[in-house]
């Protein structure tokens, strides 16, 4: 009786402590739980280690969180293994040790713990300490999401929508997207809001992809906030709102995102909802660009190319366009090939804008094609190919707006045709027939 009356009594306190502790009274949950912890209640030692490692209530103590982690690890409570492997994982306070997490990650999943599954996942999916191996990630993620493990869940969907791991589905991305959200996972509602936005396996939907990014958005999502100011920017599920696009760029910006980050540049850049600032757009773009964002590196270079607020200075500029242009930025490459063929604050090489324009033209992008095209039928500089200068020529008069370039590429193709062989302007239509743009990582934004 008296046992029983004892357990009965340590349930309470622990529950007094678990709910003080949701509700961030982290003093009231550390006098409930720290007399249990010193009695050997496993739940109350992991708290412990937790609210060390955290600083909730106390003061922030890595080594008295492993020692208190460790206690109920030791009991055999699998949630306090996962977390000692994620203090390998991240060193907190010890070296940072993917073998060691990996060893306290698979203890704790293999007694069919949730979080150790998903954190058992994630080393494999990014292949910390061991091979990536997607087949294993996918197994112990769908472990950890059918347990209700949101972030498991969110990642399972993930792996669906791209087809890592596991064949590609949009339907069963959606589902797993959909059951995170229903736990309140930020990150999977901003997918939501994506796929409505893009029309992705549902109808296209701003009003509902505007619901869904503003429920991320709040709950403190860089992408949803990122989104939901594209979202008001572009008048797409609201009327256009220049604040509201303003503060969320720079909700998300705060958090780091570079995308975000370019995108206030813009508005300070452009005058948008702001006075026009050109000292607080380059601060953002250098921001962006030092995190290696393309769009963030190609406006950095255009400000030092053009003089906008600093001194001009081609050499900053080439090296920020150089470094957009090999992740793939069309409109960087294209302009890299501008300072080639030109001589400006580079030595003059057609060699190098010639691969630079083909690089952009490749990509779909009609003055790159254009450039290229011409190039090739004079034989500046490279070898002369009345074939693919024909190409080229003929690929971009289809998507040129300019009428004055449109008229240029128009007369160079006449005058190419009067030096082509009926075979070769055959050969020259077959390859326009069947030409596909390059898609490249940064995408073709110009």
């Amino acid at each position: 009786m008296v046992a029983a009356l004892w357990a009965t009594t340590v349930a309470a306190d622990y529950k007094t402590g678990e709910d003080a502790y949701l509700a961030g009274d982290y003093a009231a949950a550390l006098r409930e739980w720290q007399p249990l912890a010193e009695q050997g209640n496993a739940e109350a030692q992991r708290y412990l280690g937790v609210m060390y490692a955290q600083g909730q209530g106390v003061p922030q103590n890595f080594t008295e969180a492993l020692k208190w982690l460790h206690k109920a690890a030791d009991l055999g409570l699998p949630r306090a293994q996962a977390n000692i492997g994620l203090m390998y994982l991240k060193g907190m306070g010890i070296p940072q040790n993917d073998a060691e997490a990996l060893k306290w990650f698979r203890l704790a999943a293999e007694k069919n713990e949730a979080t150790g599954q998903y954190l058992l996942a994630q080393v494999y999916f990014m292949g910390a300490g061991v091979p990536r191996d997607d087949v294993e990630s996918e197994k112990w993620m769908r472990k950890a999401a059918e347990q209700g493990e949101a972030d498991a869940q969110t990642m399972l969907a993930s792996m669906y929508e791209n087809g890592r791991g596991l064949e590609r589905d949009i339907n069963e991305a959606l589902h797993w997207y959909r059951k995170a959200a229903s736990q309140g996972d930020a990150r999977a509602k901003a997918n939501i809001g994506n796929f409505y936005y893009l029309g992705k396996g549902v109808t296209r939907d701003y009003v509902e992809a505007a619901k869904w990014f503003r429920q991320g958005a709040e709950q403190g999502n860089a992408w949803a906030q990122h989104y939901l100011a594209c979202m008001y920017e572009n008048g797409e599920g609201f009327k256009r709102d220049e604040a509201e696009v303003i503060k969320w760029y720079h909700k998300a910006a705060d958090q780091g995102l570079p995308r975000a980050q370019v995108s206030i540049g813009m508005m300070y850049f452009k005058g948008m909802g702001v006075p026009q600032n050109n000292a607080e757009a380059l601060k953002w773009f250098r921001v962006a660009a030092e995190k290696n964002e393309p769009t963030g590196q190609y406006m950095l270079a255009l400000i030092y190319n053009t003089g906008a607020g600093v001194p001009k200075d081609y050499a900053e500029s080439e090296k920020w366009l150089r470094k957009a242009a090999e992740q793939g930025l069309a409109r960087a490459q294209y302009y890299l090939g501008i300072l080639y063929r030109d001589g400006v604050g580079v030595t003059k090489n057609y060699d190098e804008a010639e691969k630079w324009f083909r690089k952009a033209a490749e990509q779909g992008m009609p003055i790159a094609q254009y450039r290229f095209g011409a190039m090739l039928a004079s034989g500046q500089g490279i070898s002369m190919d009345v074939v693919q200068s024909y190409l080229w020529l003929k690929l971009s008069v289809t998507r040129l707006k300019d009428e004055a370039i449109i008229k240029l590429a128009n007369d160079q193709l006449a005058s190419l045709k009067l030096n082509m062989t009926p075979e070769q302007i055959i050969q020259a239509e077959k390859l326009v027939s069947a030409w596909k743009p390059n898609r490249q990582s940064a995408g073709v934004a110009y």
